[in-house]
């Protein structure tokens, strides 16, 4: 999901990785992080940022907030 053909045609702004904190398979992955930081994405991981919630008004406005991490508005 993270190839650089699926992250070009997809255009990602946010990622949302859903991981525990402090898991015993170490995810996400590095290089997984990797991918996605050099494209640009804004990575939102659970495992940092506690739980992660993505709002829209319906339309066109979007959303992303965590209990940990002050609100990112749609760009």
């Amino acid at each position: 999901s993270t190839t650089p053909a699926f992250l070009d045609a997809a255009r990602p702004l946010w990622a949302i990785i859903s991981a525990g904190e402090a898991n015993l398979f170490r995810h996400p992955h590095p290089q997984v992080v990797e991918r996605l930081e050099a494209f640009g994405t804004e990575i939102w991981r659970t495992d940092t940022r506690g739980q992660v919630r993505m709002l829209t008004d319906g339309r066109r406005g979007w959303r992303i907030e965590s209990y940990r991490t002050p609100l990112a508005d749609s760009r």
